[in-house]
């Protein structure tokens, strides 16, 4: 499921990061936070990718999107060269 697959990647990355595990909770507005972190966390999915970046400096922000026949014909106009070999 999603919610065991997006707290594998925080386990994994928070023990790379601090050496042990955070918790993940939400806020009043339901953004993400580790909670008894300063760490800043964004957090993006779709049906079967997840997207997760967490840092010490700065609030991060990501978004992935599932390939749509509409987003295909926007996306020439909003990335660059090298983001479109991504997709």
């Amino acid at each position: 499921s999603f919610n065991t697959a997006r707290d594998a990647c925080l386990d994994s990355l928070t023990k790379r990061i601090w050496g042990h595990s955070a918790q993940f909770v939400r806020d009043e507005h339901g953004k993400p936070f580790l909670f008894g972190s300063s760490a800043h966390i964004s957090l993006s999915h779709t049906r079967e990718k997840l997207a997760l970046i967490i840092s010490k400096s700065y609030a991060p922000g990501i978004d992935i999107e599932d390939l749509r026949p509409a987003l295909q014909q926007g996306a020439a106009r909003m990335l660059s060269e090298d983001e479109l070999k991504f997709h």
